[in-house]
């Protein structure tokens, strides 16, 4: 069985290169974007199990893009966890979540445990 694929779209690198090891470390191929440009046709592309989406892109709102990758009958099937690192919008990320369609949040900073629990969760249920 192959593994899971999990694309990470986030301008920071040094976050990336944690996040890569710790999922390397329990069997997934990650792949990596530092911002939305090309990022759709990437998706439909490469096919990711699953997306972790930073919401401040260089290039685009991370709201935005989440919402054009669930309105795409080709990747609207594909869950997405929204990385916040802004305090001030983990009171509202529920309602955001739901209207961009996101399947779940996290917030910067986070636990890796936490993280591989939320993605196990989606990519099993």
């Amino acid at each position: 069985m192959p593994n899971k694929k999990i694309l990470i779209i986030d301008d920071e690198r040094e976050l990336f290169e944690l996040v890569k090891i710790r999922l390397e470390s329990q069997d997934y191929e990650v792949l990596y974007l530092e911002s939305a440009q090309g990022a759709l046709q990437f998706i439909r592309g490469k096919k990711p199990d699953l997306i972790l989406l930073d919401i401040v892109l260089p290039d685009k709102n991370g709201y935005d893009l989440c919402y054009e990758i669930k309105q795409d009958e080709n990747t609207a099937s594909i869950p997405v966890v929204l990385f916040t690192a802004k305090s001030e919008w983990k009171i509202k990320m529920d309602e955001l979540c739901k209207f961009v369609k996101a399947n779940d949040y996290i917030s910067k900073p986070f636990e890796s445990q936490e993280l591989l629990d939320k993605i196990k969760g989606l990519l099993e249920a």
